[in-house]
């Protein structure tokens, strides 16, 4: 039973960004929407972007939509769809469902050199950006001391 918010989610006809509490049935609504997409012609899999935050939700959404695509097709009795979800689940592989980072990261190694971006960058995970906002922090703090600039105050 779903409420009348996850229904109105559900509507193919707009784009869409769910924002909701943990345990309220998003990663449920969004399995739904992203299948209902795909069989009803609107567009193929690697035409819709899924998005979230981290790699697990990431990785959990990927999980769950191949899960429902196998069971749709098991269910199924229209031959026409349960065609259509074959066609879904050989192309799953190839799907956009991942972090804002990393869709961001292949739009700029798709398109990065028309801006001047070397293909080869890597995403910087939370470690790796934790050390080198240190290191240019004592950069920056270096250079201060170092400029014996009077208008440099230090509190």
């Amino acid at each position: 039973m779903l409420t009348s918010s996850q229904q109105q989610a559900l509507n193919t006809s707009t784009h869409l960004s769910v924002t909701a509490n943990a345990g309220s049935g998003k990663t449920m609504v969004l399995v739904e929407r992203y299948i209902n997409i795909l069989t009803s012609g609107k567009a193929q899999v690697d035409e819709v972007v899924a998005i979230t935050f981290t790699e697990k939700a990431a990785s959990e959404l990927k999980r769950k939509i191949a899960d429902s695509v196998a069971k749709k097709i098991v269910e199924s009795t229209n031959s026409k769809l349960k065609n259509a979800l074959e066609e879904i689940r050989v192309q799953l592989s190839g799907a956009v469902i991942g972090t804002i980072h990393s869709f961001c990261g292949d739009v700029l190694r798709r398109y990065g050199r028309h801006l001047g971006l070397e293909a080869d960058f890597s995403i910087l995970d939370e470690r790796a950006h934790a050390a080198l906002s240190r290191r240019d922090l004592r950069a920056f703090i270096s250079d201060l001391l170092s400029a014996n600039d009077p208008a440099a105050v230090f509190f």
